[in-house]
């Protein structure tokens, strides 16, 4: 392999010299750890992680950290696990969104909002709306996920969004809120998703699947 890239195989798909945006993922639990992790694995740079939180031993089935990495904020110990799979380093925040935080709005920048709960998303929403930015959310629910893809600036993109905002998020009993494999998915999915925005290809708007039932439940 000596002069030859790690990523000629993929050249064809993805070729990480070309890479035009960067990259924010906003909460890297479940998905957004794989979601970031991916991202680097498909030679992504300029990637930025953020997330407030520490792991704990209940995050070890679903989201992409070590035993060893109990106690640890999130984004450090991703940030390492990364750098040793990939040898990319990653930017990193401790951070809590809010309505008092300051996003990047730099016309390259893409963020993958990846949190659990609708108020984080809310203050992130209003924070991007009106800008020239593409956000994808993702949202997982048993064994089911439904990926948007944002205009920020798109008045029917933001009119779908804030009725998806305002609707009522039921919370799965406990042992039935998320599960690997869906995860896993939904990662793909999005992270298919980045590299078409970033090689300005087509993208959907949304897609919804059901993994119990091995449908595609909507793609727009």
């Amino acid at each position: 392999m000596t002069g030859k890239s790690k990523y000629e195989n993929q050249h064809g798909i993805f070729n990480p010299d070309d890479q035009r945006l960067k990259i924010t993922i906003i909460g890297v639990g479940s998905s957004g750890s794989f979601i970031a992790l991916t991202l680097a694995k498909m030679g992504f740079r300029n990637i930025t992680i953020i997330d407030f939180d520490k792991v704990e031993l209940h995050n070890i089935p679903n989201q992409f950290y070590r035993m060893k990495d109990i106690g640890k904020y999130k984004v450090d110990a991703l940030q390492d696990i990364i750098k040793q799979f990939t040898d990319i380093d990653v930017g990193t925040k401790i951070e809590l969104i809010d309505d008092g935080s300051k996003l990047d709005l730099s016309i390259d920048r893409i963020y993958i909002i990846a949190v659990d709960t609708i108020e984080c998303r809310k203050d992130v929403y209003n924070q991007l709306k009106d800008s020239p930015l593409k956000v994808i959310d993702g949202g997982l629910g048993g064994e089911e996920f439904h990926t948007q893809v944002l205009e920020m600036d798109n008045k029917e993109h933001q009119e779908r969004y804030e009725k998806y905002l305002k609707a009522e998020h039921k919370q799965a009993p406990c042992g039935f809120q998320n599960v690997i494999y869906t995860i896993l998915n939904e990662s793909s999915e999005i992270c298919n998703i980045v590299k078409r925005i970033d090689k300005k290809e087509s993208i959907p708007s949304q897609i919804r699947r059901d993994m119990r039932s091995y449908r595609i439940l909507s793609a727009k």
